[in-house]
């Protein structure tokens, strides 16, 4: 089974306001969790899931998603460059780490109710973008497999290997529902 979420970034130029947001940054890591948390896997050695994240942008990524935080611009997100960086990357976001923006749209309970909240990621990326930048009607694309995860949060730890040819077990399986429940009673 093939999972996606899809996200086209076209604002810009169309309306005002449109510059780049943290928002956009914590939407794209909730689609990040939905693909690790939603997605059931079947209780057999077959890893049967396919988890794809796809973004497409009308003017290049950055002038969409701040690759750093506006109160220090030296505390970078370094692991969103890595997701849009072509090739197979290791990634790790510390949701704790960012701003009250982008925990007030991931849900500030949800971020205060653990100690420790982080999404590590193995990913595959491939990427498209104009060989030439001109006026208009250009695209910068992202198609991101979601391979490995690894999910802290609390003292719950949620891990997922793409290619392990071991059970997914029932306290696995209890464990990323338990996970979801706490994140989506949060983040709607």
């Amino acid at each position: 089974m093939i999972i996606e979420e899809a996200k086209f970034f076209a604002s810009i130029g169309r309306q005002r306001g449109s510059e780049a947001k943290t928002e956009h940054v914590a939407y794209l890591v909730l689609d990040l969790c939905r693909l690790c948390l939603l997605v059931r896997e079947q209780r057999t050695k077959v890893r049967d899931n396919g988890r794809y994240l796809v973004l497409v942008f009308n003017r290049p990524p950055g002038q969409y998603l701040p690759f750093s935080t506006r109160s220090s611009q030296q505390e970078s997100r370094d692991w969103l460059r890595m997701l849009l960086s072509p090739g197979i990357q290791q990634i790790e976001i510390d949701l704790k780490s960012e701003t009250k923006t982008f925990h007030r749209v991931i849900g500030q309970d949800f971020i205060d109710s653990v100690s420790e909240l982080k999404l590590a990621l193995k990913v595959v990326t491939s990427a498209f973008a104009p060989i030439q930048e001109m006026e208009k009607d250009l695209y910068w694309g992202y198609l991101i497999r979601v391979v490995d995860f690894q999910i802290t949060s609390g003292k719950d730890v949620l891990k997922y290997v793409d290619t392990s040819t071991e059970f997914w077990k029932e306290e696995q399986d209890l464990l990323q529902k338990r996970i979801a429940r706490r994140f989506l009673r949060q983040s709607g």
